[in-house]
């Protein structure tokens, strides 16, 4: 048998390196092509989402309008269906929560693909929220727990200082009521029963000779609003008071609706909230609001509002604020570049949908809505209970 020499191994071993080396090369540049074709799939890739439900009871074109605060780009490629015979084509299946119905929504998992997400919509607090059956894949809510977060509004720091953001003289002076004894805090409210019990804290305050205008379904119907729209009339109406009573339906966390954004950004009326805390954990500045725990008592409330509405520097101290910040009322106010917006909500849901994100990674399921992330224990609905011992 004939051995090998030293040569003859050489010549072995560099034809298997070069082998090696070919074979590496092939494989890279498939891959390469494999990734290209991949890429440019999903660059062309269309994003559906079925809409399951309305939206408040709403017609079907108001959930499109949320898609139109997106970029061009995402509204080039993300749509949202109606119509039932889309059902099997989407990407992901909607469903407002307020608006759910099971017996409506059975065949819908009756016929579930399990490839695709059933995203559930939420803006309400746990206390109003009805419960879900655990079919849950993924959330969309205010709340910074959900998958896809989706404000009411937040509040980020100026590039540079500004020296007079708006005019504080202007301000002062559209505040300065005719009338002394006018009131000088407005409320819109329409949902007159609610956990936090904040009407009945309001009408104990009055009690105590505060004068609160009260607008809305638990008050006056406003003249100014006859021959205008509500938005309009709303500024316009809102901007001239110091202050506005801005109590939400129930204190949880991260529970902070358009009352607040709308009002302290755009009608310059200093918010008066419940308790400060979920507000501070929002990176709003202490001077940007009023919260009523921090009074002993109502009267000690009354007695500093009071002073406050008529001692421009100290009330004009509550304005400071939009020197260093901005407010961005996200969710009701669409004025905002698609920069902003684009990192929020259904347009974040799209892009997370086209960049295959969430693709057959569907093990999540909530147990139920009310349970592992929207849950009645974030909330502290008897932190204003200690203002109406006295009141029955």
């Amino acid at each position: 048998m004939k051995r090998f020499g030293i040569k003859s191994w050489i010549l072995i071993m560099i034809l298997v390196v070069t082998v090696f080396f070919i074979v590496q090369w092939k494989f890279k540049d498939s891959s390469r092509l494999h990734s290209k074709i991949e890429t440019t799939t999903n660059n062309n890739k269309k994003v559906k989402i079925f809409a399951a439900t309305k939206f408040f009871s709403d017609v079907s074109e108001t959930i499109d309008s949320y898609m139109k605060i997106c970029s061009k780009e995402i509204q080039g490629y993300c749509e949202i269906l109606h119509d039932e015979l889309d059902f099997q084509n989407a990407d992901a299946v909607l469903f407002h929560a307020k608006d759910y119905e099971r017996h409506t929504s059975q065949w819908m998992f009756e016929n579930r693909n399990p490839k695709i997400p059933y995203v559930v919509w939420t803006m309400e607090s746990p206390m109003l929220e009805q419960n879900f059956p655990d079919f849950m894949n993924l959330t969309m809510s205010y709340d910074r727990k959900a998958d896809i977060y989706w404000p009411y509004g937040n509040i980020r720091k100026k590039q540079k200082i500004e020296d007079n953001p708006k005019s504080f003289e202007d301000i002062w002076k559209k505040k300065k009521k005719s009338d002394e004894s006018a009131a000088e805090i407005i409320w819109m409210v329409s949902n007159c029963i609610t956990p936090n019990r904040r009407m009945e804290i309001v009408e104990k305050i009055k009690t105590l000779g505060m004068k609160i205008d009260i607008f809305g379904g638990c008050g006056m119907k406003p003249k100014k609003c006859e021959k205008k729209t509500t938005m309009d009339c709303e500024v316009n109406l809102v901007s001239t008071y110091k202050f506005y009573m801005a109590i939400e339906n129930a204190y949880c966390e991260d529970y902070i609706t358009e009352k607040f954004w709308i009002n302290a950004r755009d009608r310059f009326a200093v918010p008066i909230i419940l308790g400060k805390q979920i507000y501070l954990d929002a990176g709003i500045p202490e001077k940007a609001f009023i919260a009523l725990d921090d009074f002993k008592n109502l009267d000690e409330f009354k007695s500093f509002i009071d002073n406050l509405a008529e001692n421009k520097t100290k009330y004009m101290e509550f304005h400071e604020w939009r020197k260093e910040y901005e407010m961005d009322d996200i969710f009701w106010n669409h004025n905002y570049t698609p920069e902003i917006l684009n990192n929020y909500g259904l347009c974040k849901l799209c892009q997370n949908l086209k960049s295959g994100k969430y693709s057959n990674n569907f093990t999540n399921v909530y147990p139920t809505l009310i349970g592992k992330w929207h849950k009645r224990s974030d909330c502290n609905n008897s932190i204003g209970y200690r203002f109406l011992k006295k009141f029955y």
